[in-house]
């Protein structure tokens, strides 16, 4: 996928609450500085814009990794069971 062609990473209101009030406690708790909602928001869209479509691309990639790995698994299981089904009947 080219980057004019990127998909916006979209967060429900309820999310987006979440994550600002995620972002304020960190600041307050590892940095002991003050955050506001409205930079809090800013460094979300941030985010979300720069950072999260990279963590979807490798979560894609680790999912195709696993996807292909259990039906690889599969197939040897058909094809175990095929041999077996065979000399059974000869």
């Amino acid at each position: 996928m080219g980057r004019d062609n990127k998909r916006k990473i979209i967060l429900t209101k309820e999310q987006e609450k979440i994550a600002v009030e995620e972002i304020i406690s960190f600041f307050e708790n590892e940095r002991n500085e003050e955050t506001g909602n409205l930079q809090a928001m800013i460094m979300l869209s941030f985010f979300m814009e720069k950072i999260a479509p990279l963590v979807y691309n490798q979560a894609v990639l680790d999912a195709q990794k696993y996807m292909s790995e259990k039906v690889q698994d599969l197939y040897e299981l058909m094809m175990e069971s095929r041999f077996n089904i065979e000399n059974i009947n000869h």
